[in-house]
């Protein structure tokens, strides 16, 4: 979880139930100031024991070692 995060982060496309290729060309500054390439973007959902919450326009950048979920985009798409 990241108060900062603008999207959501994974690195790892399979976890994308529904992806497309990111054409833009914009990329991911991590800490030290460099970018990283977006490659996809698309959808993921969290289960917990009573509940599936939904991760829309998820960012895939498969050189990034820790996946994100932004607190703002994440309470906003699941009414929490």
């Amino acid at each position: 979880m990241d108060l900062a995060a603008s999207h959501h982060i994974n690195s790892d496309l399979t976890n994308l139930s529904i992806h497309s290729e990111y054409d833009g060309t914009d990329e991911v500054v991590i800490g030290d100031g460099s970018g990283l390439k977006v490659t996809h973007v698309g959808s993921m959902s969290l289960s917990s024991l009573s509940k599936s919450f939904h991760l829309h326009n998820t960012l895939c950048v498969p050189n990034i070692h820790k996946n994100l979920v932004s607190v703002h985009n994440f309470t906003r798409s699941n009414n929490v």
